[in-house]
């Protein structure tokens, strides 16, 4: 099995980012409501996601952190779910 790296992550939440447009305050690079980011803390790694200005978090999948693998097939699996709804008609 492959192993999943940092960068494997990081490449995944930057498609995420993509998916969901941010840009730049007053020519500054600032959090953005909805700006997707990968958090490591002891050992674990979780995906958080900007939910207010002041630059408040949310934990996407609710689960605390996990290994790089986890997080990785879990931010599959959700690009995924994006790329299927986009274009879609209601």
């Amino acid at each position: 099995m492959k192993q999943i790296t940092q960068t494997m992550l990081k490449v995944k939440i930057d498609l995420l980012n993509e998916l969901k447009p941010y840009g730049l305050v007053d020519g500054k690079h600032r959090a953005q409501i909805g700006n997707y980011y990968l958090s490591m803390q002891n050992g674990g790694y979780a995906l958080y996601r900007i939910v207010n200005e002041g630059g408040g978090i949310n934990d996407i999948f609710s689960r605390g952190h996990s290994t790089k693998r986890e997080l990785y097939e879990m931010i599959c699996a959700y690009i995924s779910g994006i790329e299927s709804t986009q274009g879609a008609t209601a």
